[in-house]
């Protein structure tokens, strides 16, 4: 037997391996500068914006920590206030977050890809994310969007990082435990992930035990958030938000719920007929709980109106499907529908970059499946891209949850499906950028024998 080695070319880098790091390096340091210059080094100078919401979140934060699970908010984001307080130190400590979550994203699906030019690319489009102005925007305001975008990368990273990994399991319940706290929509995001993993657990034979686990995991936690949100009565007051402007403004909606035991149902058709119509922006007709003629009204929101308004829906299809597409937008308090208006003034941001990141919605699509006739694979990673379509459905989902839950700053309040429904779309667009390396004895640097 004769061996052969194939000499030192074959146990030194390429010159296209070579390049491949050092590129890879590349992406790195610009990435890390972008994220500083756009993300983390305004907020050293910058004063914290304040809104209606953020002054409840700073009222509770001097609660005690045991009432807080009793109160109008999640309990999380008032104790960070405590901890960390509503100035520049909670800015920064938003910022940072958002950065390192999403470049952990990145990273994940950066190590899920494995090889091939197309991971440089996509890992570098996700933690540019970071600093799209839609994202960052949220680091200046005292509110919870940005801890929760930031929760919610660091939950898609474990389900796309942590493969055949019984870590899977609990930073996935730690990710879900973090994000009911922040907010309550959370709740349905994570119920919604939960259904997910457990279907993708039928379809994923060798993990389905690690995907039902977590499934359950993250299921029973949403659930307990869920049971304390109804029973603390916090729901009421987004459905009253709903009804001022989807219900009360429609005789014949008033005319259903009366139906189905709403009172003071007269009284609500005379205010609706004596509010004016603002031209261009949908009709909100709002009661004064003072008012004698809706005395009952208010005591029918806290115990009945969940429970009938979830019977509409589910008698009413068209109007589920259909009602998020009336125009004028039927909602209100939506800084017309763009997450920008909640920008503080003069806050710097890459536009090119902002518009490659964060394009609209339609465009992004179109780009997608474009890229994805051009770059797909010879071994697409049938697994990462069942995971990003189970998402985007997850999105889609939410998005008309959300909607029909709430009534004012719809802009706002689905940015969480918005984004994620982006990121799912970048995923699954990176398994179809998986390639198998034909790998040769010379570029393995391998040892023949005959």
């Amino acid at each position: 037997m004769q061996v052969h080695r194939l000499g030192r070319d074959a146990l030194e880098p390429s010159a296209e391996s070579r390049a491949t790091v050092v590129a890879g390096m590349a992406i790195v340091v610009g990435v890390a500068v972008l994220q500083w210059m756009y993300v983390v080094g305004p907020l050293l100078h910058s004063r914290p914006l304040i809104w209606q919401d953020s002054l409840d979140y700073i009222r509770l934060s001097s609660t005690p920590l045991r009432d807080l699970f009793t109160r109008s908010r999640p309990p999380l984001y008032p104790y960070l206030i405590r901890l960390l307080g509503h100035g520049r130190g909670m800015l920064l400590a938003q910022g940072v977050f958002s950065a390192l979550s999403f470049d952990v994203l990145a990273l994940a699906v950066f190590g899920r890809i494995g090889r091939g030019w197309f991971r440089y690319p996509v890992a570098a489009f996700i933690a540019c994310t970071a600093v799209a102005q839609s994202i960052s925007l949220w680091d200046y305001s005292i509110l919870t969007e940005s801890f929760t975008l930031s929760v919610n990368a660091l939950a898609l990273a474990s389900w796309v990082g942590l493969r055949g990994s019984r870590l899977l399991v609990p930073a996935l319940g730690l990710a879900t435990f973090a994000g009911v706290l922040l907010r309550d929509s959370e709740v349905m995001l994570f119920g919604l992930l939960a259904l997910g993993l457990a279907i993708f657990g039928l379809y994923d034979k060798p993990e389905r035990r690690l995907q039902w686990a977590a499934a359950v995991c993250v299921a029973a936690v949403s659930l307990g958030a869920l049971y304390v949100a109804v029973g603390t009565k916090r729901t009421s007051v987004y459905l009253k938000d709903v009804f001022y402007v989807r219900i009360f403004p429609f005789p014949e909606r008033v005319a259903w719920f009366s139906a189905h035991g709403m009172p003071d149902a007269q009284a609500i058709d005379a205010l609706a007929t004596a509010t004016p119509a603002p031209a261009g922006y949908a009709k909100v007709v709002i009661y004064h709980a003072a008012d004698p003629a809706f005395s009952s009204l208010d005591a029918w929101f806290r115990h009945s109106a969940s429970r009938a308004y979830l019977l509409y829906l589910a008698t009413h299809p068209g109007y589920v499907l259909f009602e998020p597409f009336q125009q004028p937008t039927q909602c209100f308090n939506s800084v017309s529908s763009n997450v920008r208006g909640y920008a503080p003034r003069g806050q710097s941001y890459p536009r090119l970059i902002d518009d490659i990141v964060f394009p609209p919605g339609w465009l992004l699509i179109l780009g997608a499946l474009l890229t994805a006739s051009l770059i797909i694979g010879d071994d697409a990673d049938e697994r990462l891209l069942v995971q990003g379509l189970a998402l985007m459905v997850v999105s889609i989902v939410l998005t008309l949850i959300v909607w029909h839950g709430e009534g004012q700053e719809i802009a706002r309040h689905n940015l969480e499906s918005d984004v994620t429904g982006r990121l799912a779309l970048v995923v699954a667009l990176a398994a179809l950028g998986v390639t198998t390396r034909r790998g040769t004895d010379r570029d393995s640097g391998a040892i023949t024998a005959d």
